[in-house]
């Protein structure tokens, strides 16, 4: 019998000889490589290597396009396209069907209906004006909990192209880029269905037309938000500058980060559900709207 042999008299023999200490231990040391192995890639994962070049940054940008999906954090949560409530979609996509159709039919038609139909051509082109034309700005949007944190905006365009940044960072396409924060950086976490503090946000969402709020992703519509009081020093913020250009002569004021960050959802009781279950401190977790007993008020958040 030697020193690892454990006695078995009934066998008369270990069937399983070694030290068990040891080899929890050595289990243990294993789960702790693996974990800062994972966390290593992750912060690999996360580098913008964009503005590097050369032949080391094609090499990095290779390896990173290599990790396997297990080498991410586990989501909580994930949602794409949340901001693509059905209003919204039909303001985007069936008014112009519909003033390209009564247009056609109030010239081919030469009676009083000709009149009714320049009506509908009218009502139809307001509401895409109104709605409908911030309906491709929005449709990437989407939102991300993970064991890093959470992270909002284009995120299904940042995980296919990783490393890289969208082009064209202007405040009408604020919702293309990515708005990422660490957990210890959340102040208060929450989703909120309240009538009036979701149309503050909408409100405040105003695209390049005025000074613009960075981080408020609201969209018209909207039943239910994410809103997230946030830490900027925290947090990895895109640059994003004013729209600039004949076409965005209407939309070219700049915009600026603040603390509060909102992402509509269209799943508000499976994303409550997830923020309950989130390993944050005791109050950061619940519905931000009307606001706690010393924090500002959500129009407040937006105006600071």
């Amino acid at each position: 019998m030697n020193a690892y042999a454990r006695s078995r008299p009934a066998l008369g023999f270990d069937p399983a000889p070694g030290d068990v200490g040891l080899t929890r231990n050595l289990a243990q040391q294993h789960s702790l490589v693996a974990q800062e192995a994972r966390q290593v890639l992750a912060l690999v994962e996360r580098l913008n290597l964009s503005p590097l070049q050369g032949r080391s940054a094609d090499a990095l940008r290779t390896i990173q396009a290599t990790f396997p999906p297990g080498a991410r954090p586990p989501a909580y949560y994930a949602e794409d396209h949340c901001a693509l409530n059905w209003q919204f979609v039909s303001a985007g996509l069936l008014a112009p069907v519909v003033v390209i159709a009564a247009a056609v039919a109030a010239v081919a038609l030469d009676n009083a209906a000709s009149w009714a139909l320049l009506g509908v051509v009218l009502l139809a082109t307001m509401t895409w004006v109104a709605f409908g034309q911030m309906l491709p700005y929005a449709w990437p949007l989407g939102i991300r909990l993970d064991s890093d944190g959470l992270r909002i905006g284009g995120m299904r365009w940042a995980e296919q192209h990783p490393g890289r940044t969208r082009r064209k960072a202007t405040v009408p396409r604020q919702y293309g880029q990515v708005f990422a924060c660490r957990w210890d950086g959340v102040q208060h976490i929450g989703v909120t269905t309240d009538r009036k503090a979701i149309k503050t946000s909408i409100r405040h969402a105003s695209h390049g037309i005025r000074r613009t709020p960075l981080g408020n992703l609201a969209v018209p519509f909207m039943r239910a938000a994410m809103i997230v009081l946030v830490d900027r020093e925290q947090c990895a913020l895109p640059q994003i500058g004013p729209a600039r250009g004949l076409l965005s002569v209407n939309w070219s004021s700049p915009g600026f980060h603040q603390p509060l960050w909102v992402v509509p959802t269209r799943h508000p009781a499976e994303l409550e559900a997830a923020l309950a279950a989130l390993p944050l401190p005791p109050g950061t977790v619940g519905d931000p709207f009307p606001g706690t007993a010393g924090q500002p008020s959500i129009t407040d958040w937006f105006a600071s």
